[in-house]
């Protein structure tokens, strides 16, 4: 089944500009979107959950340690909330390589505990 998300946003000069923008998905479970990247150095195959509202990007504590990555994680650079506001404990944040359909590309991930 294929999904399609679609992001709108204002600019920062208080005049109402709107992007759209479209997601596509191939991978639905229970509604929800989710996309497979081959993540760090080993190219572990993980699947991340599509979530168009958050602003930043999650990795979990026990996929980021199966990446076998030797740098220590950078100091978050404040904390994560959730979407009920609840904080969520963030262990730290790096870059890591990323593929998709064959295109390259680095990712910003706050890594969490939860």
């Amino acid at each position: 089944m294929l999904s399609i998300v679609h992001q709108i946003s204002d600019s920062e000069d208080g005049i109402s500009d709107f992007f759209v923008d479209s997601v596509e998905s191939k991978s639905v479970r229970n509604g929800q979107a989710y996309v497979d990247l081959e993540v760090g150095p080993k190219l572990l195959n993980v699947s991340f959950k599509i979530d168009t509202g958050s602003q930043v990007n999650i990795l979990p504590e026990h996929i980021y340690h199966k990446l076998g990555i030797k740098h220590v994680l950078q100091k978050p650079p404040g904390p994560l909330f959730a979407y009920n506001g609840g904080v969520l404990q963030s262990i730290g944040y790096c870059n890591l390589p990323c593929i998709r359909d064959n295109n390259d590309i680095t990712v910003d991930f706050q890594c969490s505990s939860h």
